[in-house]
């Protein structure tokens, strides 16, 4: 007899008999039985169960295992190790530097790697020196110049962190508006109204905060209270305190030579472009956009406010000396000749009503006389898509290559007192090239046909 134990065991052998068996069916439908042998030890019993793997090492189980540098780290555990825990290659490291003694080393601003709070090697961030020019950043104190770009790269100058009107000089627009050339304290450029703009975000408007905190070198104190301390001030004409009112339609005083053209409904040209809301406010309207705009030659721009600027941007405003220097001997920048050209008869019209050129003067040589359009179709009387973005004209190019020193705007020379003056240049607008020598008073005039550029 067969006890009920006996069967329950024969039951149980047979389950595990068909558990290590694998069930084929042919192509003619008849099934074979095939034993599986690869989850079985050699020697085992019928009866055994297959033994389990050996567990994987795991980066949490507080033990050097596996290959691993230090006790749940380095090695291809995926965990990095902190400082001064052992490894064997920088990468095991969070710091990036596996140093002395295999040990993982603390950032430091020497080790040639970009780690900690670094924004480029050994550079930026709250520890490290200041990065150089073109070097990684992530905000302005990072960088040598103060100006970190949109690029997040260190720029040149503190004014040419945007784009518009920071990398858009030269003839084809893509050169640094702060290029400086070697051997001339004067800028390659013209001042964008880009560029100014910048100036005026960072200082939120308030100029003459800015200058009292830091007192630039050749500073007059008796300039301060010409400059703004708000961006608005509320109001419509210019009183020194507001910049939209400084840089807006109206001019300080009886509107005169070299102290008008800015308001544009009227027959003028602004390349400083305003808010909508604070030109109607003030009768007036800017038809082009801002972006347009800041690639654009700053203008109608008073002398104390360049001046500001210049100190600002790490230079100061040219004296007539340096300007002439710049300029060189001859009758133009470019040399004996030709004379520049333009189409006076742009006046009022844009430029697909131009076709004569001419007969003498060559209209690539300066923004001179409605020789330029951008963009190409005027609106009302809206002209400031006459004067050029700086550059455009490289075959006026000065003996050590400064541009738009003829033509463009006339640039402000340094103030004497309550005086300015110009030197040579001419204008978009037409005035001859070269000018001459003119001053310019009071310095708080601001004209269509006036920027300025800065000396180092």
């Amino acid at each position: 007899m067969i006890s009920n134990q006996e069967r329950l065991l024969g039951l149980s052998g047979l389950f595990l008999l068909l558990a290590a068996c694998s069930v084929t069916t042919g192509e003619d439908g008849a099934q074979t039985t095939d034993a599986v042998l690869g989850s079985w030890e050699p020697g085992a019993s019928s009866g055994a169960l297959p033994k389990a793997p050996a567990p994987t090492p795991k980066t949490t189980d507080g033990a050097k295992n596996g290959s691993e540098t230090d006790v749940d780290c380095g090695g291809a555990s995926g965990v990095l190790c902190a400082d001064a825990k052992t490894c064997a290659l920088a990468t095991d490291c969070e710091s990036n530097v596996c140093g002395a003694g295999k040990k993982c080393m603390a950032p430091s601003a020497t080790d040639g790697v970009k780690n900690g709070d670094e924004t480029d090697v050994d550079c930026g961030g709250a520890s490290a020196p200041k990065c150089a020019v073109d070097q990684a950043c992530s905000a302005h104190s990072d960088c040598g110049s103060d100006s970190c770009s949109y690029q997040k790269k260190c720029a040149a100058q503190r004014s040419c962190s945007a784009h518009h009107g920071g990398d858009t000089c030269g003839e084809n627009g893509n050169e640094s508006c702060c290029t400086t050339i070697p051997g001339s304290p004067i800028d390659k450029y013209n001042i964008t109204a880009g560029r100014f703009r910048t100036f005026v975000e960072r200082t939120n408007g308030n100029l003459r905060g800015w200058v009292q905190a830091h007192a630039p070198d050749g500073w007059d104190a008796s300039w301060n209270d010409k400059l703004p301390t708000m961006l608005d001030n509320g109001g419509t004409a210019p009183d020194f305190t507001g910049l939209y009112q400084e840089m807006g339609p109206s001019v300080h005083g009886t509107a005169g030579p070299s102290n008008e053209g800015c308001f544009v409904d009227g027959y003028g040209a602004r390349s400083y472009r305003l808010p909508d809301a604070i030109n109607t406010r003030m009768g007036d309207h800017q038809n082009y956009a801002q972006d347009v705009l800041d690639d654009k030659a700053l203008n109608c721009v008073p002398a104390y406010l360049i001046a500001a600027f210049c100190a600002w941007d790490g230079g100061r405003m040219p004296t007539k000396a340096e300007w002439d220097g710049a300029w060189g001997g001859a009758l133009y920048p470019w040399g004996a000749g030709p004379a520049p050209a333009g189409w006076p008869s742009a006046y009022d019209t844009d430029a697909s009503g131009i076709t004569p050129l001419p007969a003498s003067g060559d209209v690539k040589r300066a923004n001179y006389a409605y020789n330029y359009w951008a963009p190409e179709t005027k609106i009302g009387h809206d002209y400031t898509l006459y004067i050029a973005a700086p550059g455009r004209f490289p075959s006026g190019a000065g003996p050590m290559g400064h541009q738009d020193l003829g033509g463009s705007v006339f640039n402000f020379q340094i103030i004497t007192g309550s005086n300015v003056q110009w030197s040579k240049s001419g204008s978009w607008q037409g005035h001859v090239i070269p000018y001459g020598n003119s001053l310019v008073t009071p310095a708080s005039n601001k004209y269509w046909a006036t920027g300025g550029r800065c000396a180092r």
